[in-house]
């Protein structure tokens, strides 16, 4: 009826264009708030209103496809690009999930790379909150310093202004015998004790041959490291201290043992495990992480989440 719809037009209008309350409507038309909010659901029944969403550069589809493929948590996806820019769109996402997920009290294991390193670009303005960040391991001597868990978990404490953790150790030594001696130094102990209690960890994913990996940049790994890596055909590692080879197997190497940072059974037992990765050298990586149980929200692109998925080659 002509007069229904009418009705229908003047309440809609006055509550998107005029950005009026359900309760001041009901009291400009004399009848009660559930009457307005049933009209409301008419109008957009009835095709008074359409909504349009805008969905460029956001994947709800696609994180919901993730999510219940893989039985994630949660997945952010961003639209894929190249280079640094690629690796900026996932920090900025990454800030935005840490931001979400943080609670105070909590304990923040910190990881290593490029794309970690940018996460606090993100953050300016973060509130101050009761929170610890750690170091999930030490550090990689020849790549650039601020790609250190050190020097990440360091501004990010300076942002949050709470606590943060020095890990002062090479993530990797020559031998188990100067490992054993390291883990006996008590800052480093200590450390490595708030590390193990994380309640979340923030985590890229290596892919060791990929082009310009930073990983095999970092000039820690020797000639026989490489060797072992090439023959145990590990495709992506967290943290080097987990190594998954094409198989989806989790390689045994002696370069995990010989790591100075959590265990790999350790970085399981974290609650809630976040990573960001994405780009064409992260594709087999990043489904490895996924397949196998080791991230509970992972921060990528849409290229990489198809590719994960079966629906991109």
């Amino acid at each position: 009826m002509e007069s229904e719809r009418s009705e229908l037009v003047r309440v809609a209008h006055m509550y998107y264009e005029e950005d009026m309350t359900q309760r001041q409507i009901a009291e400009r038309m004399g009848c009660s708030r559930m009457a307005v909010s049933r009209s409301l659901h008419r109008a957009r029944e009835a095709g008074v209103v359409r909504i349009e969403i805008n969905y460029e550069g956001i994947f709800p589809d696609l994180e919901n496809e993730m999510r219940e493929k893989f039985g994630l948590v949660d997945a952010a996806i961003v639209p894929y690009e190249t280079g640094t820019t690629l690796k900026a769109r996932l920090a900025q996402m990454a800030a935005n999930v840490l931001l979400r997920r943080l609670r105070p009290g909590d304990v923040v294991g910190v990881g290593w790379g490029s794309t970690l390193a940018l996460i606090p670009d993100f953050l300016a303005g973060a509130p101050a909150m009761d929170v610890v960040f750690v170091p999930l391991l030490g550090g990689y001597g020849q790549i650039s310093i601020h790609m250190h868990a050190n020097q990440i978990a360091s501004r990010l404490g300076e942002l949050f202004r709470c606590k943060s953790y020095i890990l002062n150790a090479p993530a990797l030594v020559r031998d188990i015998a100067l490992k054993d001696s390291l883990m006996e130094d008590p800052a480093i102990k200590s450390a490595l004790d708030v590390a193990r209690g994380a309640d979340i960890a923030l985590v890229g994913v290596g892919s060791p041959f990929a082009a310009e990996s930073t990983l095999t940049e970092s000039g820690y790994y020797s000639a026989d490291d490489l060797d072992g890596l090439r023959a145990s055909k590990a495709e992506c590692n967290l943290l080097s201290a987990i190594y998954i080879d094409k198989g989806g197997n989790e390689c045994s190497l002696d370069m995990a043992d010989r790591n100075i940072g959590v265990t790999s059974g350790e970085y399981k037992r974290i609650p809630l495990k976040i990573a960001a990765a994405g780009g064409q050298g992260k594709l087999f990586a990043v489904r490895s992480v996924i397949n196998h149980g080791l991230v509970d929200i992972m921060v990528t692109d849409e290229r990489t989440a198809e590719f994960c998925l079966g629906t991109r080659s």
